[in-house]
């Protein structure tokens, strides 16, 4: 008579195989302990990510949603499916379930995280930066977040909060390329920027449309009310460049 196997024992041996990358064996092990006990909580989601490293992704979509069922208190397996449908480029369902999860539980920076990366891919990028900023609220060590958000406020035109959050993330994790790259083009479009407004000022056009509206000459004298609002005028510019300066 064959022994049932002690299913616990035979998880602890395959979340080993699998912290040492060893996914076959790992997912070997799981799927021994899920052939006894189906509704083993923590083999479905060993198994969902030794799928999700393999990149058979609906695999590992199938054992989130189980152990979302499972565990319907736990927002983790509805942030890690939300992940994986990032990686499909799944989007819209992405931003579903990461949704739930939130509601689940709204302290969750991976999951805001991850809600940014749908939301900048659906070209909402308001939405991808309030969720980056939520996230980098919770966890402001997330040095892809910064960069990613970075990457969100170039496509806005917001360089210099692209710049920041480059910094921020260099500051973080000092040679990320990706931060070095991000920020050298945030700084090339600002001085670009600054190249295409003339430091000049401009004449007036003295063509057809714009006959009479030049005086020549001495013109004629203002009267002391016109010449209060001119005063007025020039004060309120004065203050402008002031201000600018």
């Amino acid at each position: 008579m064959n022994e049932t196997p002690d299913v616990d024992a035979l998880c602890q041996e395959a979340k080993s195989c699998l912290r040492q990358s060893c996914l076959d064996e790992a997912k070997a092990l799981f799927a021994r302990v899920l052939d006894v006990d189906e509704e083993h909580a923590e083999s479905h989601e060993g198994m969902a990510a030794a799928c999700f490293h393999e990149k058979d992704y609906p695999a590992a979509i199938g054992h989130f949603e189980r152990l979302a069922i499972l565990r319907p208190l736990d927002a983790r397996p509805l942030i890690n499916l939300g992940a994986v449908y990032n990686r499909q480029k799944e989007f819209d369902k992405a931003v579903a379930v990461l949704r739930k999860g939130v509601g689940k539980d709204s302290r969750s920076s991976e999951a805001f995280y991850n809600l940014g990366i749908a939301y900048r891919n659906l070209e909402q990028r308001s939405m991808a930066t309030t969720a980056y900023c939520e996230a980098l609220r919770l966890n402001p060590d997330m040095s892809e977040a910064h960069v990613n958000l970075a990457n969100v406020y170039v496509e806005m035109g917001s360089h210099r909060k692209a710049i920041e959050h480059y910094n921020l993330a260099l500051k973080l994790k000092p040679g990320m390329q990706r931060a070095e790259a991000g920020l050298e083009r945030a700084e090339q479009a600002i001085e670009a920027s600054k190249a295409e407004i003339s430091p000049f000022g401009r004449l007036v056009d003295s063509g057809e449309n714009n006959r009479g509206t030049v005086a020549t000459g001495a013109g004629r004298v203002l009267s002391s009310v016109e010449r209060a609002k001119d005063r007025a005028r020039i004060g309120d510019l004065a203050n402008e460049i002031h201000e600018s300066a």
